[in-house]
């Protein structure tokens, strides 16, 4: 199935945004509505009258006992296969020749498309080009079914991977053929042209598919040269690769068709449309690539029709509020913000005055606002934080705090205006709560019933961007970051054990201990605030990343370092045979100390980083007793030879 959209704003929120309103009426009164009829097509797709959902193409069934195969072939893919494995080798073998001459119907169907997704990454070179060349004359039904569509994505990312190798010469044409597996001589670059030429009189009808999109987008960032790649579940990250001269000129005709046959107001109807705004953002993204690729750096066409024109006043336009609250045409103007070259910023510094707080802690337009500080230079970020010191009254609020993490980071890399942010952000906590600790303001922590639990206990939840707003202090002034340490330290016991055995508290903590400028004191007090708690720490999740961290904490501190390999020792096999234990117990040589703990203090000794002063001594030249010439001692001599003399007489 196609990839879930990501959900923006707040869920499940009864309020609604009056500004928003307005635009979205504005807009609605100059976009003609489109209404679909019984037995119409909707740009050129037919609809079904009773659900309005797309009606897909037929392409075929697969019998119940080849259905059922596929079933048992998705249960096998549970265990962890690798290429290298000769049994997975065989048996991915025995799925292709079963899928052989029947991908489509495959493709199609719940099972088969599973075991597809499971199989590309295990497959061959020649065995993904042979799926995908099977669908010649049938792409456009394969991107409108739901089934198929998400597996075709899968397929294009392995497709484009192949690209990448042939585009470097980076690929292994010696693989070992299947008996009668036809092999595929033509190259991927071909392959794909010739996907893309199917697809292309089609475009235009497709832009808003509901399924087609997802695809279609893909295919254009691959043009552009970027590939998906795939990890657990649905997450994806773009990459970029090498692809032939051919694929982003391809890319460019389409955005120039679009340009030149859509007005103005067509294109901001698709930016608000649910399903085409995916395709806008690829044009959109495509088109600055192509105007910065030059020497001289052009104008985007399409973008500058849609929103940059300088007949265009931002300050007064409709459409720039409607790109800024929707939750699909915010997602344009990110990449618009990201891309646009520095001579345009000072257009929504001028649209935007005034106005950044409320914008800022908009659940939609924080997201372009983050966008737009990290691009700020130092005279345009100074204007943000003295609007936000003079018309701000809570600043820590919750649906503030990406956007000042956001403008922390960019205070820290351009290394000015972090007094007055910090002071900000430290004055708005002790006014508007009545804990003076910075940390539990930030954190937000709460304690809510975990129904995982059978006994429905209660486990402390805490707020990851208020977390990495404290992170980012840590790269800040070195005043701000002593009164983060100072603010830890006066955290009660129970309160630090909480924080340590939940998994965003215990990143911030694992930051803090890795601060390199970690003063002897402040090691000592924050090591006995563990005291008779490593064995707890050690057997829960996040805790023992801690305890792992207390080892490289105590360099230097020999009697503390001891104290807490004693406490694991005592916990004997209940840490030893744990799971997370375990880990720990191996990485402080717990097993070593309780066996022969003279050893254990010599692996310690060698990671020490100072040496010891007769050690020192030892290894200077010329500082020892035994390295000094003998030097006559006159009045021992002169005592000596009358003292002889005395005796002699």
């Amino acid at each position: 199935m196609p990839k879930a959209r990501k959900q923006r704003g707040k869920k499940h929120s009864s309020k609604k945004d009056v500004e928003t309103e307005e635009v979205q009426t504005e807009i609605g009164d100059q976009v003609p509505p489109t209404t679909v009829e019984e037995g119409q097509e909707e740009s050129g797709f037919q609809v079904n009258p009773y659900t309005n959902e797309p009606v897909q193409p037929f392409l075929g069934a697969l019998d119940p006992e080849e259905e059922k195969y596929f079933q048992e072939a998705e249960k096998a893919f549970v265990n962890h296969f690798t290429r290298s494995n000769e049994e997975t080798r065989f048996f991915i073998d025995s799925v292709y020749r079963e899928i052989k001459g029947k991908e489509l119907i495959v493709l199609n169907n719940v099972f088969g498309s599973k075991v597809m997704e499971h199989m590309f990454p295990l497959a061959t070179t020649s065995q993904i080009k042979s799926i995908f060349s099977s669908m010649n004359g049938h792409y456009l039904e394969v991107v409108q079914t739901t089934f198929g569509s998400y597996a075709f994505e899968k397929l294009l990312s392995h497709m484009a991977y192949i690209v990448d190798l042939e585009t470097r010469g980076a690929l292994d044409n010696e693989e070992e053929m299947l008996e009668g597996e036809d092999q595929v001589f033509s190259t991927a670059e071909s392959l794909v042209m010739y996907m893309c030429n199917e697809i292309r009189p089609d475009f235009s009808l497709l832009i808003n598919h509901k399924l087609a999109v997802h695809v279609l987008h893909k295919i254009l960032m691959l043009l552009d040269g970027y590939r998906f790649v795939y990890a657990e579940g649905r997450r994806e990250s773009m990459v970029q690769i090498r692809v032939p001269e051919t694929f982003p000129q391809f890319a460019y005709s389409i955005i120039d068709s679009a340009a030149e046959n859509l007005t103005a107001l067509e294109l901001r109807n698709y930016c608000v449309d649910r399903y085409a705004s995916k395709i806008m953002q690829a044009f959109v993204r495509i088109d600055f690539e192509r105007a910065q690729g030059g020497k001289k750096k052009k104008v985007a066409p399409l973008v500058d029709k849609l929103l940059l024109s300088s007949d265009n006043n931002l300050k007064e336009l409709p459409f720039l509020d409607t790109l800024l609250k929707d939750e699909a045409a915010s997602r344009i103007l990110e990449i618009i913000i990201e891309k646009m070259p520095n001579a345009q910023l000072p257009r929504f510094r001028e649209a935007w005055e005034g106005r950044f707080y409320r914008l800022c802690t908009h659940p939609i337009a924080n997201f372009v606002m983050q966008r737009y500080i990290n691009r700020l230079p130092v005279e345009e970020l100074g204007h943000v934080v003295q609007e936000l010191k003079q018309g701000s009254d809570n600043v820590v609020r919750k649906s503030f705090l990406a956007v000042l993490k956001t403008l922390l980071q960019r205070c820290n890399a351009l290394q000015a205006y972090q007094h007055d942010l910090a002071s900000l952000i430290f004055a708005s906590a002790e006014e508007n709560e009545k804990k003076k600790n910075i940390i539990p303001i930030l954190l937000r922590s709460k304690h809510k019933r975990d129904m995982s639990d059978p006994e429905n206990k209660r486990k402390l939840v805490n707020n990851m961007l208020g977390a990495q707003l404290l992170e980012e202090f840590l790269n800040g002034p070195k005043e701000y970051v002593e009164v983060i340490l100072n603010n830890l330290l006066e955290l009660s016991h129970d309160q630090l054990m909480e924080y340590c055995q939940e998994s965003v508290s215990s990143r911030l903590i694992e930051s803090i201990s890795d601060w390199p400028a970690l003063d002897l004191i402040f090691k000592k007090k924050f090591l006995n605030m563990f005291s008779d708690t490593i064995v707890e720490l050690s057997i829960s999740a996040s805790g023992s990343h801690i305890v792992d961290k207390l080892w490289k904490l105590s360099r230097g501190l020999p009697l503390y370092r001891t104290r807490i390999v004693q406490e694991l020792v005592q916990g004997g096999d209940k840490v030893k045979f744990d799971f997370y234990g375990k880990k720990v117990w191996s990485n402080w040589k717990a097993e070593l100390f309780r066996r022969a703990p003279d050893e254990w203090y010599r692996f310690m000794k060698q990671d020490e980083p100072v040496k010891r002063v007769h050690e020192k001594a030892r290894n200077t030249p010329g500082s020892s007793a035994n390295s000094q010439p003998l030097r006559k001692r006159p009045n021992m001599e002169e005592g000596t030879n009358e003292t002889d003399k005395r005796i002699r007489a």
